[in-house]
């Protein structure tokens, strides 16, 4: 396995899961209205948002959202995610045949 190959696999990998940690955050405020994060919680939010708003909101300004009823559904999320998950692929690909 080539080392390079494994780091952008880790990359990948972390940024995945910060985007999953995005979503799920995403809902507390829909579950809770009356929540806001104080101390270590706080830091996380703030850590996991500045990380994955930067691309969500350039896919998002290429694909516009889709409105159902009073949900509105970000296409720019999903769009990252397809994205990092096609990466994750070829990179695994590209590790395979070195």
């Amino acid at each position: 396995m080539h080392p390079l190959g494994m780091v952008i696999e880790i990359a990948l990998e972390l940024y995945l899961w910060l985007l999953l940690g995005r979503m799920a955050m995403s809902w507390v405020p829909l579950v809770d209205p009356e929540f806001r994060p104080t101390g270590v919680l706080l830091v996380i939010f703030e850590v996991t948002f500045s990380l994955t708003d930067p691309p969500v909101h350039l896919f998002e300004r290429i694909i516009p959202s889709i409105r159902i009823g009073t949900i509105r559904l970000s296409l720019g999320f999903v769009a990252l995610f397809i994205v990092i998950m096609v990466l994750l692929r070829l990179n695994a690909t590209f590790m395979m045949s070195n």
